[in-house]
């Protein structure tokens, strides 16, 4: 499929999710993707599941990090429960014909489960991990030890996504998963230069 501005066949996407850490769970708060050009592909708030918003405080965070954001009234009213928004952008992405390689930073948490494997995907966190070599032991695993000796390098650690921007000199333009998702690319294109 050709973009409707520069001619380009969509190969690429670049997928973010906006989530907020809960009692240990993750909550999905908006999807965005775009394409190789910085295109925006997909761009929808999430609603979390009913049972989490009936918490006062859980409704006021919500609106505040969609308000945040900068998702209007109308798309906070009409915002749907994640396994739908996830369902659209896989129909989405399933209409562009051309695009063969899912790229994010911590794939496993940011392309969302009806996507995983069913394209190339490209892990940021990983290859920026090997970019900075920040040794890896073997102990940090072990949570609790306290021993001098490290043991064997096993990989390196990964690094905190504002870590990846900055290295690159990426600056995020809004607070929308879209806007995350552009970043990545940006980084992601420098990165391969």
């Amino acid at each position: 499929m050709k973009t409707n501005n520069q001619n380009t066949e969509v190969k690429k996407l670049y997928i973010w999710q906006d989530y907020v850490t809960s009692n240990d769970e993750l909550i999905t708060t908006g999807i965005g993707a775009v394409d190789q050009t910085g295109k925006i592909i997909f761009d929808e708030l999430v609603k979390p599941e009913t049972k989490w918003l009936k918490d006062e405080t859980n409704a006021e965070r919500w609106l505040e990090i969609a308000n945040h954001a900068g998702y209007s009234a109308s798309e906070i009213v009409l915002a749907r429960p994640l396994s739908i928004v996830s369902n659209k952008l896989s129909h989405q992405i399933s209409k562009l014909t051309g695009v063969t390689t899912l790229v994010s930073y911590n794939v496993r948490h940011n392309i969302p489960e009806s996507l995983r494997h069913k394209y190339e995907e490209v892990d940021t966190m990983d290859l920026f991990a090997d970019v900075i070599k920040e040794p890896l032991y073997a102990s940090d695993l072990a949570h609790g030890t306290d021993t001098d000796d490290k043991g064997e390098i096993i990989g390196y650690k990964w690094q905190k996504f504002s870590k990846y921007l900055d290295h690159y000199h990426v600056k995020l333009k809004g607070n929308k998963a879209c806007d995350y998702a552009d970043a990545i690319r940006k980084a992601h294109q420098k990165m391969s230069e």
